[in-house]
Formats: structure tokens, C-alpha cells, sequence
């Protein structure tokens, strides 16, 4: 099972309910051991910087896990971000 985080300015665009599950498919290719607990886009355009090397925020998905669950708890007691 997947958390999916959906920043406030990310939008869906692609509402064909016959095409492939995207989710399912990147989770297949990307994340089939239960090693990847965290999958973070990129921006394809490159508007964050060198995307090769950036993340995009707006989008991620975390496996859901003590490992998940550890990291998002660290990174809400972290106090460079209050």
C-alpha cells in the first residue's frame, strides 16, 4: 500500500479512463522490492533547476511502513521547519 501526496498547485490532466494506471505502473517499474519506500518526481521541464538532480515536491509517493512512518515523523519534529 502507497500514501500519494498531492501538493495544493499539482493538477491532474489526463482523465482517460482507458489508458494505464500510471500510479501502478511507476510503482512497478520503480519500486517492486520492498527496498524503495519513497518515489519523488522531477520536474520534465527543468523550471526547479537542473531536473536531473532536483525534486519536484508537489508529488510523492511513500510506501506505507515503519520506515515511512519514522521518516515523516522526523521530518515534522525537525525544527528548521517551524
Amino acid at each position: 500500500n502507497w500514501v500519494l501526496w498531492v501538493g495544493a498547485d499539482a493538477i491532474f490532466v489526463n482523465f482517460d479512463d482507458k489508458g494505464e494506471d500510471v500510479l501502478r505502473r511507476l510503482i512497478r517499474e520503480h519500486a517492486a522490492g520492498t527496498d524503495v519506500q519513497v518515489l519523488v518526481t522531477r520536474d520534465p521541464h527543468g523550471r526547479a533547476g537542473n531536473s536531473l538532480s532536483l525534486f519536484n515536491a508537489d508529488v510523492i509517493l511513500l510506501r506505507r511502513s515503519e520506515w515511512s512512518s519514522k521518516f515523516l515523523q522526523r521530518w515534522w519534529d525537525d525544527p528548521r521547519t517551524k
